[in-house]
């Protein structure tokens, strides 16, 4: 199973609508959000654009969750809120968190294969060996571009893998691999 696996949005949507074509000319209909949607109204983007299954946890910008919740409350939505979300997807365990700090406490708990996060709008993949397990430990960076490349993953769970890729600025075909 592919996975997109995206943070930091920061309201931009001309990116978040890239990524959300490019992951839907793929065929990947779950996506990932590590928090930092920003305002409502770009949940609502987000949305219309991947009709596919959306879990998304809230970051330190997230302005109204409580209108994310009740505007957007969708089938495909799951707004799993500030603490993390613990999803099984494609048989693997994984943990999303906003804030990297915690993200490696869950990461080091040994009980998921994969552990994303964002805030620090950092690309960062690493491996963590917690009791004879190797646990992905992993940042998609932003699609924001607030100093960083803009960026985002998509996670495979047979190979409990990911791949980067970057957003382009000026090409019509904004998704290469990185």
């Amino acid at each position: 199973m592919l996975i997109g696996v995206i943070s930091d949005t920061h309201d931009n949507w001309p990116t978040l609508d890239r990524v959300c074509t490019y992951l839907t000319e793929q065929g990947i209909d779950t996506l990932i959000h590590c928090g930092d949607v920003c305002a409502p109204l770009t949940l609502g983007r987000l949305l219309e654009q991947f009709s596919g299954q959306v879990h998304t946890v809230l970051g330190n910008v997230d302005g109204d969750p409580f209108l994310m919740a009740t505007r957007f409350g969708r089938e495909n939505l799951h707004l799993h809120g500030a603490e993390r979300a613990e999803l099984e997807l494609g048989g693997r365990r994984i943990a999303v968190q906003h804030y990297p700090g915690l993200a490696r406490a869950l990461a080091a708990t040994g009980s998921y294969d994969a552990v994303f996060y964002g805030h620090d709008h950092t690309v960062n993949a690493e491996r963590l060996s917690v009791g004879g397990r190797s646990v992905l430990l992993a940042n998609p960076g932003t699609l924001a571009a607030m100093g960083k490349q803009q960026s985002f993953f998509v996670y495979d769970t047979e190979s409990n893998e990911v791949g980067e890729r970057a957003v382009a600025h000026d090409a019509e075909v904004a998704i290469e691999p990185a």
